[in-house]
Formats: C-alpha cells, structure tokens, sequence
C-alpha cells in the first residue's frame, strides 16, 4: 500500500499553534515530503532553493527556486521534494483575512501560484526574512514579559501582505475547469472528515458516495484522483493504523480490537493486518513490546 495515503491529515488552527497572534513563521532547510492533507487556515510558501512536486486538489504542479503559493482552506494537497529545499512558510487564521481580500482570493486561480523573476524573488526572499526575524523578536520580548505593541504586530501582518499582494496582483484568474475542481476539493474534505468519523463502524463504498451525492462510479473516480488511492484501500489502511494503535497501547484482545476498528471477521482482519505489517497482530505486539 502507499505509505502516504494513510490517514490525510486534517489540521485545524489553535493558540497553541498560532500563539496569540493568529500568525506562524518558519524557515525550513532541507525540508522532507509532506503527505496528503488540508487545513482551516491559509498557507503562503515561498521556494528560496532546491525543487519539488505540488499535488493539489488533484493535479500535479512542479516547483522551483522562486516559487511563491498560496494554499486555501479549499485545498486539499501534498508537497514531494526532489532537491534540498529551502522554504519560508507563513501561516494565517482565516479569521485574520479581510472580507474583501478573501473575495480577491476567491476570484484567482484555486491553487494561486507564480514564478517569480529576479526582481521578484530578491524582494521575496528579504521579505520572508523580515517576517522570521520581526516575529523572533517578538515571541522574544513576549517570553521576557515585555508588552507587545500594536505597532509590533502591524508591522509583521503589513509586511506580510505586501508577499501576498506580489502573488495575488501576479496569479492567474481562475479558470472554469479550477473552479469545478475547487468545488470537488471541498466535497472530498468532507468525505474524508465523514470517514474519520464513521470508519469504526460499517462504510461502504456505496453509502459513502450517496453520503457525497455522487454515483458509484463517479465517486470511485474522483476519490482516487484527489486522495490518491481508492476507497476501499483508504479505509482499510485507517482501519489498520487505528488497530495497530491498540496493539501497541493497551491490552484489549486481538477480536476486540478487530471489531471496534470497523471489522466484522477476525479472519479478515488478520489478514489484512499480515498484508500491510508483515506479521500477525499477536506477533505485531510481542515485537513492539520488545522494541520499547
């Protein structure tokens, strides 16, 4: 099975992520694959070195040194690196946009993206330092218990709208094929929400796609293009890491687990287990037991 189609994650925003402020920084060198996911939040990410692949809502973009994008609460996407990157990304709450500038948003291309020309990535890149350096500064006078001022949070929110407003004024209008494909993103992030959900009980492929309002078939098409595997596999691999979850922390028998993770035999169960593992779910156990 592929490994990063186990359980997409589904990331909502917090304090503990963004602090006080509604807003995260960071600079990553040498940054890994990131798997299939989605989140309630905005993602800018600027490309300063190295290359990779971008799969969003179900079509494939390459990226490179210049690369500046914007990920929306409507997308569902997975980053696969190919050369040593290094990446400036900044996370914004939703509550933090403007009515009028998620509008604009709305109205561009639903994955925005551009590829910066010189000019462009010399003011991007000393924009994106600026940003990593004014919240360091921040969140050190913070831990110091100095006051933080309006004017300090003005300042990193207005120098990040100015990255924004370089991608928004350069991206391209959405097209007719985007904005279907938008709107079937959304519609798989409530599937995939609704499996979360329901995967310990019985899911059948057919209920779920009535649940979507789509046929069999079509639901089958378009499950396996956005998430990148088909349904059933989907189900049976979350299944498995919920029960091999169990294995490893509690003392709950073999059937037990079986049934409270979806399944309605302990044959097939162990089965399936074997097949992604490689070893029965006693022998799992007794191996993870030994390892801690």
């Amino acid at each position: 099975m592929n490994d990063r189609m186990d359980n997409i994650h589904i990331e909502k925003s917090n304090e503990a992520f963004f602090g006080k402020y509604g807003f995260f920084a960071r600079r990553c060198e040498n940054r890994s694959n990131y798997p299939l996911h989605f989140h309630d939040y905005y993602e800018l990410e600027y490309i300063a070195r190295g290359s990779g692949t971008h799969i969003v809502n179900g079509s494939t973009m390459e990226m490179d040194e210049g690369t500046l994008y914007l990920v929306t609460p409507r997308d569902i996407h997975r980053i696969d690196v190919k050369d040593d990157m290094l990446i400036y990304t900044f996370f914004f709450d939703a509550d933090l946009i403007p009515s009028e500038l998620s509008k604009l948003i709305s109205s561009c291309s639903s994955f925005i993206t551009v590829s910066c020309t010189e000019s462009m990535k010399t003011c991007a890149e000393y924009l994106s330092e600026h940003i990593i350096n004014s919240l360091s500064k921040i969140s050190e006078k913070s831990a110091g218990g100095d006051e933080i001022k309006k004017g300090d949070i003005s300042g990193l929110y207005l120098t990040a709208g100015a990255l924004l407003d370089i991608l928004i004024k350069n991206g391209t209008q959405e097209s007719a094929a985007e904005k279907e494909n938008r709107g079937v993103a959304e519609s798989m992030q409530n599937v995939l929400r609704y499996i979360n959900k329901n995967y310990r009980s019985s899911l059948s492929l057919e209920r779920v796609a009535a649940e979507a309002g789509y046929s069999r078939s079509h639901f089958s098409r378009v499950f396996a293009k956005y998430v990148g595997c088909n349904f059933i596999d989907y189900v049976r691999e979350k299944r498995l890491k919920s029960a091999s979850l169990l294995l490893r922390t509690t003392e709950m028998n073999v059937t037990d687990i079986a049934f409270s993770c979806g399944y309605g035999t302990i044959s097939q169960f162990i089965r399936d287990f074997k097949m992604l593992y490689s070893a029965s779910p006693g022998d799992y156990r007794k191996s993870q037991k030994k390892q801690s």
